[in-house]
């Protein structure tokens, strides 16, 4: 089963999801389906190494699914698959988890200019720089 360990985050990923399909039924079905199998089939597994969803559907298939799938809806028909939802919804709450965790450096565009040259420099300040053991 795909741990979700955010309840809060995994509503706000499958929020903007439906928003963002809106006009897309295929895709609201889609989605729709995609959240009921993930809450309830234990037999959903991410791979974080291609960032895609090993899915043993309820039909005995397995897919592997990150935007493509080898599913009939998919293959056949080019049409939205359940499995291709439940992995972008997956892909998006993976990497708000790991957002959390993981603090942003500071963009170089935003900081002041008299840091700018301890930030390039990985935060060494220019009066404690050495080069070749001697100090600028």
């Amino acid at each position: 089963m795909l741990a979700i360990n955010n309840q809060d985050k995994f509503n706000a990923v499958v929020e903007t999801a439906l928003a963002k399909a809106a006009n897309f039924p295929r895709w609201q079905k889609a989605i729709q389906r995609a959240i009921e199998e993930i809450e309830s089939n234990p037999l959903i597994h991410w791979v974080e190494e291609d960032k895609s969803l090993l899915i043993c559907s309820p039909s005995n298939s397995i897919y592997s699914a990150n935007g493509i799938c080898q599913c009939k809806a998919f293959v056949e028909f080019n049409q939205p698959c359940w499995h291709r939802a439940a992995a972008r919804i997956a892909r998006l709450y993976m990497e708000s988890e790991a957002n959390q965790t993981t603090p942003l450096a500071p963009r170089p565009d935003v900081i002041r200019e008299d840091e700018r040259a301890i930030y390039i420099c990985g935060g060494i300040r220019p009066e404690e720089a050495k080069v070749g053991g001697f100090r600028l």
